[in-house]
């Protein structure tokens, strides 16, 4: 590895401006941090669930206090307009609330009539859980597998994204200052030419990570190589229907909003539109107007509802993607189609773009676009459009619209996914479960299922 290579850099996005740098962990480093962790993580396992849950409230409180400092490093290392930036800190604050208030039901004994004269189920923590996260939701995405990992007794290294180590030692800060023991926070600034070795390491009992498919093939092949559980939480290519009794304007509007979340930069976003024939003119009428209305600009800004892509590389992408798309037959660009350069955007910025009647071929059609890039269909009706759906190697989430809900839910259990959201947009909530299916991922992350999947399970049977 080159010297350059050793140092985490974070640019601000719509500036460009070096907001810090920092070295990765060399192997003496890594080996005190894991050692470390391990050490430390005993401490926590020790206490008993009402005192971890004592602590988790404590973080809350501390997200809650350090909202308007905590938004704006967000906004400034990822790009996120500042009003999304304060919502995530408001999430975060609240999944760690409502865990600290409701998930010790889940760890108790139970006792399941069998054989025996007596059988009962214990849960026990595992242990150390390597955490291997993404830039784009830089405080959710760690709060996530907090939510799962601590009220059982796990601990957590918490391996992030390079771009984004400021979001990652604020709230690693936080968590210390929390009061929680050192082993239910371990923060490792690594390279990930070492995240193999370290899900080697027999310190780690568990692995989860939320990234791109390809990421998380590798992760998944080196856990199972060293027999471990692992939780992945991957790319998505989310269907949206819309039927043809909806409400038009809301489903316009909760289109719109779909898509671009987060500037477009979410596994769960709306990304393929399918509208019954009938209603497709309207719909795109309202849709476009709704894009239309979006102020790109800097996410310092409140007036900016649009920021920045996070870096360079993925505006290409976008764009390579975009215009292989329109190579294609019958493929019509009704909005956007170029990156946005000037001095009202110096960073990293890319349009709402539309594309109609792309090829099934496509990119837009078969690969995860992640940006504020929409591509719609017109379908004689939805059961076309689920099959549509369907014909996906993704299955995070999607989106169904429609007026008579029973038809609704009757269609939504015909989709192949981990999710279905009927009359609004896609959203993780700490009391549900949530994952995909396929290339999407495996396994489940918040709810009692997320708790549950991180625990060793023992069965005491008495004669």
């Amino acid at each position: 590895m080159t010297d350059s290579a050793r140092v985490a850099r974070s640019v601000n996005p719509h500036s460009l401006a070096v907001l810090s740098e920092r070295p990765f962990l060399d192997a003496a480093g890594r080996e005190a941090a894991v050692a470390g962790a391990a050490e430390g993580w005993r401490g926590w396992a020790g206490l008993t669930v009402a005192e971890r849950l004592a602590g988790v409230g404590r973080v809350a409180a501390g997200l809650r206090a350090q909202r308007s400092a905590l938004a704006a490093l967000i906004t400034a290392e990822v790009g996120k307009p500042i009003a999304e930036a304060e919502a995530e800190v408001d999430k975060c604050a609240a999944t760690l609330q409502w865990v600290a208030e409701n998930s010790e039901q889940w760890l108790l004994p139970e006792e399941i009539p069998a054989r025996a004269r007596r059988s009962e189920v214990h849960r026990r923590p595992a242990g150390l859980v390597l955490a291997i996260l993404p830039w784009n939701y830089p405080l959710w995405q760690a709060v996530r597998v907090f939510a799962g990992a601590w009220p059982g007794g796990n601990g957590v290294l918490l391996k992030h994204a390079p771009t984004t180590f400021g979001c990652s030692a604020a709230l690693c800060a936080l968590v210390a200052e929390a009061g929680l023991p050192p082993g239910a926070l371990t923060e490792l600034p690594i390279h990930q030419d070492d995240v193999a070795a370290l899900i080697a390491d027999p310190r780690v009992r568990a692995v989860t990570l939320t990234g791109s498919e390809g990421a998380g093939r590798a992760v998944g092949a080196q856990a199972g190589a060293n027999l471990k559980p692992c939780t992945l939480e991957l790319g998505g290519s989310d269907a949206f229907i819309l039927m043809a009794d909806a409400d038009l304007p809301r489903a316009a509007a909760v289109a719109a909003r779909a898509r671009l979340q987060n500037n477009g930069q979410t596994c769960i976003a709306a990304k393929r539109f399918f509208i019954e024939n009938s209603v497709l003119d309207d719909f795109l009428d309202a849709f476009l107007s709704e894009l239309r209305a979006v102020v790109v600009g800097d996410p310092a800004d409140r007036q900016s509802t649009l920021g920045p892509l996070h870096r360079a590389d993925l505006v290409q992408g976008l764009h390579q993607q975009v215009q292989a798309s329109l190579r294609r037959r019958q493929a019509q660009l009704l909005l956007g189609g170029a990156p946005l350069v000037g001095p009202a955007h110096p960073g990293h910025y890319y349009p709402p773009t539309v594309i109609l009647d792309a090829n099934e071929g496509s990119p837009v059609a078969c690969t995860e676009t992640f940006g504020p890039l929409a591509a719609v269909w017109g379908v004689h009706s939805a059961e076309e459009a689920v099959l549509r759906a369907n014909d996906s190697r993704y299955g995070l989430a999607a989106t169904l619209f429609g007026a008579d809900l029973d038809r609704a839910r009757h269609l939504a259990l015909q989709l192949d996914c981990g999710g279905v959201f009927i009359n609004e947009a896609p959203y993780s909530d700490a009391r549900l479960p949530f994952g995909g299916v396929k290339a999407s991922g495996l396994g489940r992350e918040l709810g009692r299922e997320g708790t549950l999947g991180l625990l060793d399970t023992r069965t005491l049977t008495f004669a």
